[in-house]
């Protein structure tokens, strides 16, 4: 997905290059609007990641929350899993 959004990204600004001005300059609106799109765009990812991360650690604490009720209603060990030794 998010190699899809850049690749648009830089679609759009080589059409906009192709637009440019006889002094090979391109307009400042045309970049600055291609910015802000941009900027917008990881703003977005960027809600997206933090909302998964909050889902994942709420799931997480979830499934401890299972797991420990119900080893107690079946009346057993909580299961240990040891560190790793390097």
């Amino acid at each position: 997905m998010i190699k899809v959004m850049i690749r648009e990204s830089l679609e759009r600004r080589k059409a906009q290059n192709n637009f440019r001005n006889n002094n090979g300059n391109a307009t400042t609106s045309t970049d600055k609007n291609l910015l802000e799109e941009i900027l917008g765009r990881l703003y977005y990812l960027e809600g997206m990641l933090t909302t998964l991360s909050e889902t994942v650690k709420f799931l997480s604490f979830k499934i401890e929350e299972l797991e420990a009720s119900s080893s107690e209603e079946l009346g057993l060990e909580p299961i240990v899993i040891p560190p790793k030794r390097e």
